[in-house]
Order: C-alpha cells, then structure tokens, then sequence
C-alpha cells in the first residue's frame, strides 16, 4: 500500500510486543481498525444465527432425569 494502509507497522510491532509480554495475553490479537470491523461483523453474524438455532441445539441434551 506505499505508506497509505490505515495501520502503522511500527505501532503494530508495538503492539504486539505489549501483547507477549502482557500477563494476560489475548487467545485472538487483532491488529487495526480494519481487523476489528470485520471481526464485529463476523460475531454478529454468529451471534445471529446462535439465536436462530440455539433451540434445536439445546433440544439434543438428554432429558434431565429428577434426583431423589
């Protein structure tokens, strides 16, 4: 992108430093506003779909057997 990418790679290696030597680190790193977008888009899409079927999903559990 010659200089006109929105990330900077210096603040991105920064970034990721502070990341490794974070005392709890992110199971995902995102690096720039772009990454975080599509991130957002993609788990509302999820987020969407979970709704839509998470009946027929729980519906797979045995039945709960009473205790006593």
């Amino acid at each position: 992108h010659k200089g006109k990418q929105a990330g900077d790679p210096a603040r991105g290696a920064r970034a990721m430093v502070d990341m490794v030597y974070s005392d709890e680190p992110p199971l995902h790193f995102l690096l720039g506003s772009d990454a975080v977008a599509r991130t957002q888009a993609m788990l509302g899409e999820m987020q969407a779909e979970l709704k839509k079927w998470e009946s027929v999903a729980v519906s797979t559990d045995y039945e709960k057997v009473p205790v006593g």
